[in-house]
């Protein structure tokens, strides 16, 4: 399945150009994020947009959390061998 994209530039002359893309989610992934905003206000999401842009946030985070211990076991292994 091919997912397909809109480019969407927003131009406000106080501030830099922003550029936003639109990515579309399965209605029923859709339906749960907003009734987990709905229903749990104190984690404080205004929208679905700021909700999937923090979840993407830390998902990167993870990411490269697991990419540096990687990176820390590839290197104690080879301080322990020797090898370059």
């Amino acid at each position: 399945m091919r997912m397909f994209y809109r480019y969407v530039i927003i131009l406000n002359l106080e501030q830099p150009m922003v550029l936003w893309k639109t990515v579309s989610l399965p209605k029923e992934m859709l339906n749960e994020i907003k009734k987990f905003i709905e229903e749990n206000p104190e984690y404080g999401y205004a929208s679905v947009s700021d909700f999937v842009t923090t979840a993407i946030r830390a998902y990167d985070d993870y990411r490269r959390i697991l990419e540096g211990s990687k990176g820390q076991t590839s290197e104690s292994s080879q301080e322990k061998t020797g090898s370059p």
